[in-house]
């Protein structure tokens, strides 16, 4: 490339001076007017001394740019290398164009529930957390850090705030595969210990007061859980064609199952007579009321029991009642 010459020529508007491109503060090659050859020999004596120093590849700055970065260069040390201020330039425009790419915190949640086939019960979980995490809500996602989360859930109790800390693990992985954040603020918090507690059991008297003091329709799922250690979520999914009465087995199937893996149970005796009364039609569900009904009449149930055995309920769970005890197959 051949050089510029800067070679000061007069013209009815004064002395003329060609500046390249590259030296140009707009970045375009320009003409600049002088009164006096002397000013326009001086500012060409400028620009071959720049040329000299910097090549063609430099570029003058309006004064407000200089300004600017000269308060750069004394924000980031005297002794700031000009490479340092591109890398924070840079590390800027990174976060400046993740925060664009972002959503509110809401939005991502909700991304999270609907982005595959989710449960019943753990739906209703995600619908409480984005309820009670509305300390979050208006948030970029990318701007959440671990100190925000653990202030909006410090009230909450500790297996509350453990199961929160799952869920919310999930919202930013899900976030960060899709560069709404670049990262996950729950890698940095630490889980509540819970204190261990000995959990107790029902005993032979407690299960057959509770299936005694049961409304009607809770019975199949009530003993179902009882009598084959199903979890109480699975029980609710299955239905009366999972049940052979003919050659005393219960099969699980996978998309009841929640590991997804299909399994035989052996039908007690005592389950299938506490069944067979209320035999529907094989495509009916054991529990067709719903969760919420099937809360109100576990919990009616226990209180019926309870008074009538003028004791307190156990913290038992269904799976861990002595009549199950058989472990599955």
């Amino acid at each position: 490339m051949k050089a510029p010459r800067f070679k000061a020529v007069k013209t009815p508007k004064g002395w003329r001076l060609n500046v390249p491109a590259a030296l140009s503060p707009h970045g375009k090659r320009s003409r600049r007017f002088f009164p006096s050859r002397e000013k326009a020999e001086g500012f060409a004596t400028k620009l071959r001394t720049q040329l000299t120093q910097h090549g063609t590849a430099t570029r003058i700055l309006p004064p407000a740019q200089a300004d600017s970065a000269v308060r750069a260069f004394a924000m980031l040390g005297e002794n700031a290398a000009p490479e340092t201020l591109l890398d924070a330039v840079r590390e800027y425009l990174d976060r400046h164009n993740t925060r664009l790419a972002s959503v509110p915190f809401e939005d991502a949640f909700k991304q999270f529930a609907d982005a595959q086939p989710r449960s019943a019960s753990y739906r209703q979980s995600l619908r409480q957390y984005q309820a009670r995490l509305s300390g979050l809500h208006g948030r970029m996602l990318c701007d959440v850090t671990a100190r925000d989360v653990e202030h909006a859930m410090e009230d909450f109790p500790a297996t509350v705030f453990n199961f929160g800390l799952r869920i919310l693990g999930g919202v930013f992985n899900y976030g960060r595969k899709r560069d709404l954040c670049a990262t996950n603020p729950i890698e940095k918090l630490d889980r509540k210990k819970l204190p261990p507690r000995e959990v107790e059991i029902y005993t032979p008297a407690q299960a057959a007061a509770l299936l005694e003091a049961a409304d009607p329709s809770l019975v199949p799922w009530l003993s179902t859980c009882m009598f084959t250690g199903l979890r109480a979520s699975e029980a609710r999914k299955m239905i009366w064609g999972d049940f052979d009465f003919a050659e005393n087995f219960i099969r699980v199937r996978a998309a009841v199952s929640k590991t997804h893996r299909p399994r035989a149970i052996p039908m007690e005796a005592n389950l299938r007579d506490w069944l067979l009364p209320y035999r529907c039609e094989d495509s009916a569900l054991i529990a067709p009321q719903g969760l919420n009904v099937l809360r109100s009449q576990l919990r009616a149930a226990h209180q019926a029991s309870r008074r009538a055995a003028n004791q307190t309920r156990p913290t038992a769970q269904l799976r861990e009642s002595p009549t199950c005890s058989r472990r599955q197959r």
